[in-house]
C-alpha cells in the first residue's frame, strides 16, 4: 500500500472543499427558484423564501398545466425531440462512415474530416442562420427548429 504524503492529503482536501463549494454554487439557485415556485404569492412578494418554500403551494404547476398553450408548447417540444433524434441519428451515420475507412479506401478523409471539424466549431451565426430558414420558406415550421443544428 503507498503511502500518500502530507501535500497530497491536504490538496485532496482542498479539492474537495473547493469541488462542493463549487456544486453549491450551482444548486442552490436551482434550489432557491424550486422553493420560490411551491410557495405562495404573498410569501414571495414579503421576500420570505430563501431554500425552503413557505406556505406550500402547488397553484402556479395548476395554472400552468391547465393552459393550452402550455400542451401545445410541450407538443411541438416532443415532435422536435422525436424528429431531431431521427434526423440527427441518420445524419450522423451517414457523416460517421465514411470517417471509420482508411486513408487507402477514402482518399480525401483527411479533408473531409477538417471540413466537418471547422463546420462544427465555427458556425455562422444567428443572423445568417435565420436568413437561410428565411430563405428556405421554414418559417413557423417545425423544420426550422430541427434542420440548423442537425450535426452540430
Amino acid at each position: 500500500m503507498i503511502r500518500e504524503s502530507a501535500g497530497r492529503k491536504l490538496f485532496r482536501v482542498v479539492n474537495l472543499l473547493l469541488l462542493v463549494l463549487l456544486a453549491l454554487l450551482c444548486l442552490l439557485p436551482v434550489v432557491h427558484v424550486m422553493a420560490l415556485s411551491f410557495s405562495s404569492a404573498v410569501s414571495v412578494q414579503a421576500g420570505k423564501v430563501t431554500l425552503w418554500p413557505v406556505n406550500f403551494t402547488t397553484r402556479s404547476y395548476d395554472i400552468v398545466m391547465n393552459r393550452a398553450d402550455f400542451l401545445s408548447s410541450f407538443g411541438v417540444s416532443l415532435r422536435r425531440v422525436g424528429l431531431g433524434l431521427i434526423v440527427n441519428m441518420f445524419l450522423v451515420v451517414l457523416t460517421a462512415y465514411p470517417l471509420s475507412k482508411d486513408n487507402r479506401e477514402f482518399r480525401t478523409r483527411t479533408v473531409y474530416a477538417w471540413y466537418m471539424i471547422v463546420t462544427i466549431i465555427f458556425s455562422g451565426g444567428l443572423i445568417p442562420t435565420y436568413m437561410v430558414v428565411k430563405q428556405l420558406g421554414l418559417i413557423n415550421n417545425i423544420w426550422s427548429l430541427i434542420l440548423p443544428g442537425a450535426v452540430p
